[in-house]
């Protein structure tokens, strides 16, 4: 009601919707046709739209509980793998070159600063200069793979097949999201940065 009345202050002839992120990426990206709905960004999201309504949801739980194939989730895995040794040298090598600091600082900033989603999710511009690596292209498959098994799956495939997609993690990685798609058996449908111009078109 408040974001409506603020809205109306603006426009007092305006048709005032206020309504979850979701359903405007949605709208955005299947306009009034069924798809699977996704945002890979910082974090992750999805739903099951039928071309009018979000029909079906899984849960988001967030960065500790979810947020598979997220920027997030991915700037996680790779510390993680980091520290555990699993990463190859030259990778390491080259991230220590550009992020001299010790584990120290990493474990401060993820524990005791706020917004350490929005902080494991800043590697993945990192990442995206070494995606051709083969280290760090499959830690891109299994977090996209991951997302497809948690998030996708539930919806099963009798409506639609087609995933459309909005985020910068989506845009940045799209051949491994798009690898991941067809190996899964889907179709990839529109991935956008933003929503705004789909949202313009709805």
């Amino acid at each position: 009601k408040l974001l409506e009345y603020s809205l109306r202050d603006i426009n007092r002839n305006a048709k005032i919707e206020v309504e979850h992120d979701l359903l405007a990426v949605a709208r955005a990206l299947c306009q009034d046709e069924v798809g699977i709905a996704v945002i890979l960004g910082t974090g992750s999201n999805s739903c099951l739209y039928d071309g009018k309504n979000i029909i079906q949801n899984t849960p988001s739980l967030g960065y500790v509980l979810g947020d598979e194939g997220s920027g997030c989730y991915i700037g996680k895995q790779f510390l993680s793998d980091l520290w555990y040794g699993i990463v190859p040298s030259e990778i390491k090598d080259a991230f220590y070159t550009d992020f001299p600091y010790d584990l120290s600082y990493f474990l401060t900033k993820i524990y005791k600063e706020p917004k350490a989603n929005a902080f494991l999710a800043s590697f993945c511009s990192w990442l995206s200069i070494h995606k051709e690596n083969r280290y760090v292209h499959q830690l891109l498959i299994q977090s996209f793979s991951l997302f497809i098994e948690k998030q996708i799956k539930p919806y099963g495939v009798e409506k639609t097949r087609t995933i459309h997609c909005i985020g910068s993690i989506a845009f940045y990685f799209l051949n491994e999201w798009k690898e991941v798609i067809l190996q899964k058996g889907y179709e990839l449908g529109r991935v956008e940065q933003t929503p705004i111009s789909g949202l313009l078109q709805y």
